[in-house]
């Protein structure tokens, strides 16, 4: 089973979009768009990362937002005691989250199905005790406040934000369509097989973990100096459990669903708040209607909605 590419879009059509979306912030004075269009993109980055680990290596992770909290007090750390330049504070992040991802792969990466969710689920609730306990550099359960900013004006962490999810998207891309990415789904749908045919099954799961991790820890680093702030609930449990429905709803395996999905439920809370407590009850009718009527998730109902846009416009054109 080979990966689907993006031929249904053009790249002339993905230059526009992306002209489009730099510009949002500089002819629109609601900042509130911006605020949650910069959340859309760092979800969409951390669900395309997750979907790499999830929907093409078959590794079903509960505990992935450990990733996040890690790379979120890394940077902080860095960047606020050490006074080191934020981008260096992300790249350090990103590099921590994938060295623990390595080590902790050695140890339970030849675990199969629920063993290994457990596992992570695990893990991600001992680096929540850790930061809780030792305050002296985590602040414990207050958190550290007052975290230097990536930039002063919203409006360019906007755009970083977003050519960083672009640049995220690229690679996995290119990933996904090479050789390794082949060996990833050969092992998401035969371990055995994949094993059979010469692929280094612990090297490639190895490599997956550390690659969604690296992702995790760059997106906590971007949201800890958006934010300004950062909090041992970073690690929980829900966090995971969100990368895990934006993945089932948008469509695992498939590219652009997962980043569809993380979008579509940042926006949802904001868009629903008078149901109040009611949005928990939403999301879990939202998850089961996808399971049962759109099992392949969003991406393929984007496909069809672009491609029909798509022939309309040209048989207007030939009308004229």
């Amino acid at each position: 089973m080979r990966p689907g590419r993006l031929k249904f879009i053009k790249p002339a059509v993905l230059i526009v979009l992306l002209i489009v979306g730099v510009l949002i912030p500089f002819v629109t004075e609601s900042t509130f768009i911006v605020h949650l269009l910069i959340l859309s993109f760092v979800w969409a980055m951390m669900a395309g990362g997750y979907n790499l680990l999830m929907g093409y290596t078959g590794l079903l992770s509960l505990g992935h937002a450990a990733f996040y909290a890690i790379g979120a007090y890394t940077s902080v750390v860095l960047v606020k005691n050490l006074s080191i330049p934020w981008p260096l504070g992300m790249v350090c992040a990103g590099v921590t989250a994938g060295i623990i991802a390595f080590l902790m792969g050695f140890l339970v990466l030849r675990l199969r199905g629920v063993y290994f969710a457990m596992v992570t689920f695990g893990f991600a609730e001992i680096i929540r005790l850790i930061i809780e306990n030792w305050e002296s550099m985590t602040g414990g359960v207050y958190g550290i406040i007052k975290v230097p900013p990536m930039f002063s004006d919203v409006r360019f962490t906007y755009v970083f934000v977003m050519l960083l999810m672009v640049l995220v998207y690229f690679i996995l891309y290119r990933i996904i369509h090479s050789h390794v990415g082949r060996a990833f789904i050969a092992i998401r749908e035969d371990e055995d097989v994949a094993k059979s045919v010469g692929i280094n099954v612990a090297r490639y799961k190895t490599l997956s973990f550390v690659i969604s991790a690296f992702i995790a820890g760059i997106a906590g680093s971007v949201m800890a100096h958006y934010f300004r702030y950062v909090y041992p609930d970073w690690a929980q449990f829900l966090k995971s459990a969100d990368l895990l429905v934006y993945t089932v709803v948008g469509g695992s395996g498939s590219f652009i669903g997962p980043g569809l999905a993380a979008t579509f439920f940042v926006l949802l809370p904001e868009f629903s708040r008078t149901v109040g407590h009611y949005q928990i009850l939403i999301y879990g009718v939202i998850l089961v209607l996808v399971i049962i009527f759109i099992p392949q998730g969003l991406e393929p109902i984007f496909r069809s909605l672009y491609n029909g846009l798509r022939n309309r416009m040209k048989r207007g054109r030939q009308a004229r």
